[in-house]
């Protein structure tokens, strides 16, 4: 492997070569890790700190990088891999610009019957638990080292990374039942030049990277039951941080 280094400052060069993401029942994370060309290396931190949720680090190559990461490449089209047979599971992506890979369930340990300790397993549970480490072990034997390298460098230290702009996604909240906060006045609304209206039909408002601390205490000083009111709409606000060119990457996730 290249030697990762943490790095000061600077903008990532707008050329992805690697985006991993998680989404799924109650994990909502989205992109968790980037290669851009220049060598720069965007890592959602691990464990998940709120305060801090990403750092940067440097790498000499991101082409080469990306190759020893991942691999020689076998020729194997984009495709999916299926660990699991419950609903609502975690999906993870790699995304190249030649391809990507979809997993459903979880990676990091096979499917098994966890809601029963050991002790209480039938041979039934047994077999089943035997079945689906078979399964994750064939089915992710060429993925999982680079995904473990992932986590390893999530979990390394390197410098906070903030985008410039921290979006703020906006959708109907009319049935609100506390009493709305009003979103101010300095930070751009629904209709100002910078924001986006989606075709699903929420709205993204995109607030400096200077203000991210001013926005989390806005954000904070919202009731639990309450709406944000912004150009005389009641709204539900989420907050995130939109990654360069995260475009390449996110319009080609698969559906499941």
């Amino acid at each position: 492997m290249p030697k990762v280094a943490a790095v000061d400052s600077g903008s990532p060069k707008q050329i992805p070569l690697l985006a991993v993401t998680e989404f799924g029942y109650r994990n909502d994370t989205g992109t968790v890790f980037v290669v851009y060309a220049d060598g720069t290396v965007i890592c959602r931190s691990l464990p998940e700190n709120l305060a801090t949720p990403y750092h940067q680090l440097k790498v000499p190559d991101g082409v080469r990088f990306v190759r020893e990461l991942l691999g020689a490449d076998d020729g194997r089209p984009s495709q999916r891999i299926t660990l699991s047979d419950a609903t609502d599971q975690v999906i993870t992506t790699v995304w190249t610009p030649a391809k990507y890979l979809s997993i459903y369930g979880h990676w990091r340990e096979p499917d098994s019957v966890e809601w029963k300790s050991p002790e209480e397993w039938t041979e039934a549970d047994k077999q089943f638990n035997a079945q689906m480490k078979r399964k994750w072990d064939s089915s992710l034997a060429g993925i999982r080292p680079a995904l473990q390298r992932i986590d390893d460098l999530r979990s390394s230290q390197g410098s906070v990374w903030l985008p410039p702009q921290i979006e703020v996604r906006f959708s109907e909240y009319e049935h609100a039942v506390d009493k709305p906060v009003a979103w101010p006045v300095a930070w751009p609304g629904l209709y100002a030049e910078t924001s986006i209206k989606h075709s699903a039909g929420f709205y993204s408002v995109y607030v400096p990277a200077a203000d991210l601390e001013k926005l989390k205490i806005f954000l904070d000083s919202r009731p639990y039951a309450g709406a944000v009111m912004i150009d005389l709409n009641q709204m539900a606000p989420s907050m995130r941080f939109p990654f360069p060119a995260e475009n390449s990457w996110l319009k080609h996730m698969p559906d499941w």
